[in-house]
């Protein structure tokens, strides 16, 4: 498993998993600018969510990053 993909999986749960979904499938849930920017989406098998690589998780990204750096 990448990092991208354990990062999302980290992000809403550390027992949950996600499976990658296509945009059409989901495009009537999400905010009209997440439409807009993002193409590639992720549903958490457990509750349903809907999770796209956005701001949160780049933050995310950029704070593993400096922990790895620092253990």
């Amino acid at each position: 498993m990448s990092l991208n993909s354990s990062l999302l999986n980290v992000v809403w749960s550390v027992t949950a998993s996600s499976k990658k979904i296509p945009k059409a499938s989901v495009i009537d849930q999400l905010p009209a600018d997440t439409c807009q920017y993002f193409n590639e989406f992720f549903q958490c098998t457990s509750c349903q969510r809907i999770y796209w690589k956005g701001s949160h998780y780049d933050r995310m990204k950029e704070m593993v990053a400096r922990v790895n750096g620092i253990l």
